[in-house]
């Protein structure tokens, strides 16, 4: 007569199972923004204001500033930063929030490679007032490393930007501690395997 798991026997197999299902994912890593001050908190720090851009503390997507891009005297209206060349094979993400309450967000921009040349795209939702988050990964030349980043303004009305993120592609590499937390773990499961199969 075959007689019924009980929850006893079955801890060891479930254990197993628990160990290998952690096993499997991948290490969990912050992704950190490798552009300094992206949602503009720290003011400027890390930016370069041209022409008629401003920090704005009166609209922000995040937190409380953002940077507000408006050409009223004829000089533009744009923000630049430049961070250590990363391949454009290795970002994970690019990306940027816009808001123009008037038109929808409008806005150029142009990306600096570390080869001296230069890529754009235009970023466009009009009609919409709300704050829109675009991806700029697909506009990225993808033979070159990308050092620089500049948003344009449009002409006239305010556009808002915020919270530039680029981020690596992580390896997924554990960390020493957590392998060695896997091994402890799969020696005790195979340890008490071998316990309930010797009983």
């Amino acid at each position: 007569m075959r007689t019924q798991p009980t929850m006893m026997s079955a801890l060891p197999s479930r254990l197993l199972a628990a160990v290998l299902f952690a096993a499997a994912l991948p290490a969990a890593q912050a992704a950190d923004n490798l552009i300094s001050n992206g949602s503009f908190e720290s003011g400027s720090t890390g930016w370069t204001l041209i022409g008629d851009a401003t920090l704005s503390s009166s609209d922000a997507y995040d937190g409380t500033v953002s940077s507000l891009l408006q050409d009223v005297s004829g000089s533009g209206a744009a923000v630049t930063t430049s961070f250590s060349a990363i391949a454009v094979s290795e970002i994970a993400e690019l990306s940027l929030w816009l808001r123009n309450a008037d038109l929808g967000p409008l806005s150029l921009v142009v990306f600096g490679y570390s080869s001296g040349s230069t890529g754009s795209t235009v970023l466009e939702d009009f009609g919409n007032p709300d704050w829109t988050q675009f991806s700029l990964l697909s506009s990225l030349d993808s033979s070159q490393s990308l050092v620089s980043l500049t948003v344009y303004g449009g002409t006239g009305s305010a556009s808002y930007v915020d919270d530039v993120l680029l981020t690596r592609i992580s390896s997924a590499v554990p960390e020493p501690h957590s392998a060695a937390l896997f091994a402890a773990g799969l020696i005790g499961v195979a340890s008490l395997i071998r316990r309930r199969m010797q009983a």
